[in-house]
């Protein structure tokens, strides 16, 4: 007796295009917190008189400092050798990326009246509190300098130049939050604190996207742009904005980081964190031809960076998730058939998902169902979804024999996988086509 046709195998093909894995957005900002002076050394050389010194200092990692021989500016070069004592007995705190340690350089600038060197960090208030509280910052004591500061901003706690000094306090011992709510109290910010105000409020950002605070993360990231307008803030601007499926305005910020950073030299690896969120918002933003040839330059970049593969596949999947809801199974498959040639990684599982959607029509072509699923296993013979696909299309297609020889090797591989569902629905499967062949 002729094995009948099973249509309701095509009822088993439990399956939505939703099978592929979800990701997370793209590799957001390079958490980046440059070195610091940990304490302030002193200086036996006599100063040669009013001026500025500015010395660039090579903080290694692990904490160790390369002094240079000769300054890197100065407007007195009597204040030289002074500057270059004080430098050499500082200590400082190594710069972090991505919360480890990190090599970078710190430039100390010292302004010398004539009697001694003042820091950036110096007031010029005439209130002897405040004043001695410049003085503790200036030599590095900022937990004394912020103990004094709660005393003093009790009874006055909307005073400008006590919030600035409260602000360089707090930015120097990465309380940054802290730090950007000073700044913003202390109002207009002075042009020689603009650069530490704008790395705060940066930081700030950082703090905020890392807290899932997007919308203080695009605030932050704002006042750092403001102040100081690098790749960073851009940067960090445009990851929060993705977050917020503002995709337009991320590609616009993120193309601006992209651009800074390139002028400003930044190292391969900050260049492809930028390319990875440029990834997303194109794709986001329904420029698939720019996401893919930033995916590229991300793998020429930095191959160790692989979240750009998963934006691809997620991006396609998704496109093929919206189609098999408006009832376009064939323009689904399509679709997951582009994001598997775009991304060879995940192609066994776009196929497989391609052949599955259009097993799930209404009047399957369980010859082009079948096609669909040999394109994944010509990579993959033993992926079980597949060779499933491919025993329920040959059955459907009655050729119960070969149909036999995929759904048991379905069955092998799922038994070794972690598929449950999947697992059942191949017995049932079998069962059926066992039913029917011995009518």
């Amino acid at each position: 007796m002729p094995v009948r046709p099973l249509p309701l195998l095509s009822a088993l093909l439990a399956f939505t295009v939703g099978e592929f894995p979800t990701y997370a957005s793209a590799q957001t900002a390079v958490f980046y917190v440059p070195p610091k002076l940990a304490s302030r050394g002193s200086n036996t050389t006599p100063v040669g008189g009013k001026g500025t010194v500015t010395i660039k200092v090579f903080v290694h990692a692990g904490g160790k400092a390369d002094v240079p021989s000769a300054v890197a500016k100065s407007t007195n070069h009597a204040d030289d050798a002074a500057a270059l004592e004080i430098a050499r007995s500082s200590t400082y705190k190594p710069a972090s990326k991505d919360g480890k340690p990190a090599d970078a350089y710190y430039t100390f600038v010292l302004n010398f009246t004539g009697g001694g060197a003042l820091s950036e960090a110096q007031s010029e208030t005439s209130d002897s509190t405040l004043q001695q509280v410049a003085i503790l910052e200036r030599n590095g004591n900022y937990a004394g300098a912020k103990a004094q500061l709660a005393t003093y901003l009790q009874s006055k706690p909307d005073d400008r130049e006590a919030n600035l000094l409260k602000g360089v306090a707090d930015a120097f011992t990465d309380d940054f939050s802290a730090a950007a709510a000073a700044f913003d109290k202390a109002g207009t910010i002075a042009p020689k604190y603009r650069t530490l105000a704008g790395k705060t409020y940066a930081n700030a950002a950082v703090a905020a996207l890392k807290a899932n605070d997007n919308d203080g993360a695009v605030a932050y990231a704002g006042k750092a742009i403001e102040l100081t307008p690098s790749a960073q803030p851009y940067n960090i601007r445009g990851s929060a904005e993705y977050a917020q499926k503002k995709y337009d305005a991320a590609v616009t910020d993120l193309e601006k980081a992209r651009d800074l950073a390139t002028a400003e030299k930044a190292d391969n690896h900050q260049l492809a964190v930028i390319e990875t969120n440029l990834t997303a918002a194109y794709m986001g933003a329904g420029q698939s031809e720019k996401g893919l040839a930033a995916a590229k330059e991300v793998a020429r970049l930095d191959p160790g960076i692989t979240q750009t593969g998963d934006l691809i596949a997620q991006y396609y999947n998704d496109k093929a998730a919206a189609l098999v809801k408006a009832g376009d199974r064939k323009g689904a498959a399509d679709q997951l058939d582009a994001g598997a040639a775009a991304v060879p990684k995940y192609a066994v599982q776009l196929y497989a998902n391609a052949a599955t959607t259009l097993a799930s029509d209404a009047k399957p072509d369980w010859k082009v169902v079948k096609a669909e699923a040999d394109k994944a296993l010509a990579i993959d013979p033993n992926d079980a979804r597949s060779n499933y696909v491919a025993g329920v299309a040959l059955a459907n297609d009655k050729n119960t024999k070969d149909a036999l020889t995929y759904l048991n090797k379905a069955q092998a591989s799922a038994k070794t996988g972690s598929d449950a569902d999947l697992s059942k629905q191949i017995d049932a499967a079998l069962k059926q086509l066992g039913s029917a062949g011995g009518k």
